[in-house]
């Protein structure tokens, strides 16, 4: 049998976590969901120095085909959204 996290390529940079994933959008994912909905833990805790690195490095980075206007809850183009309130 073979071992598992012998297939997997992208490994959690995070030491402490044992998660590894096949393409880096596994690794993406998996850290912007401890960011924005799981929530920090003892393997990814949020003081830690790497975070910052991860972010200019593009792993935090949800891309969005739309904007959306929070304040009302409905899409708007990207047009649309950056003319708000500039009346």
């Amino acid at each position: 049998m073979t071992d598992v996290m012998s297939e997997e390529k992208h490994p959690c940079p995070f030491e402490r976590c044992t998660c590894a994933y096949k393409k880096k959008k596994g690794v993406k994912d998996h850290l912007i969901q401890i960011v924005g909905t799981e929530g920090y833990d003892d393997a990814h805790k949020q003081d830690d120095p790497l975070w910052p690195t991860l972010k200019a490095d593009g792993y935090l980075q949800v891309l969005l085909s739309k904007a959306i206007d929070l304040t009302f809850g409905f899409g708007c183009s990207q047009r649309e959204f950056e003319c708000k309130g500039k009346d």
